[in-house]
């Protein structure tokens, strides 16, 4: 599974990703700092990074409307960077253990699902796509 984190996240959760064995990358890696939301959603599901963001509100929508997408992780919002960096890890090995009892690989499994962190760490697993 490949993770693009969004700008209102702390780019340092790349790494976070990259030690448990994951392709990432971030807004300000990819030189797209402050771009619009639409653009930032085509690129990034053109390219197959499951989305994660702390807008939900914008997103949620954005993808709710597409046929297929990649996927996308939804974390609480004005979290400090050691809380991100747990709330990553726990909503990443909900994902995991969630493909693997659906015996397929993360990144098949996210295609149309979205995936939530709430703020006290309870993670949700559901579909995202218009019908």
């Amino acid at each position: 599974m490949r993770l693009w984190f969004d700008e209102d996240l702390s780019p340092s959760l790349v790494q976070v990703a990259n030690e448990l064995g994951l392709e990432a990358t971030c807004n300000r890696d990819r030189s797209m700092l402050a771009c619009q939301d639409s653009e930032l959603r085509r690129v990034v599901q053109e390219e197959g990074y499951v989305f994660v963001t702390n807008n939900a509100s914008d997103f949620r929508s954005m993808y709710s409307r597409d046929d297929i997408h990649p996927g996308l992780v939804l974390m609480p919002g004005d979290q400090g960077l050691d809380t991100q960096k747990h709330h990553v890890r726990e909503v990443l090995r909900y994902i995991t253990t969630a493909a693997n009892k659906a015996e397929e690989p993360s990144c098949d499994f996210m295609i149309n699902k979205v995936a939530e962190i709430t703020s006290n760490g309870e993670c949700d697993v559901r579909n995202l796509h218009s019908r």
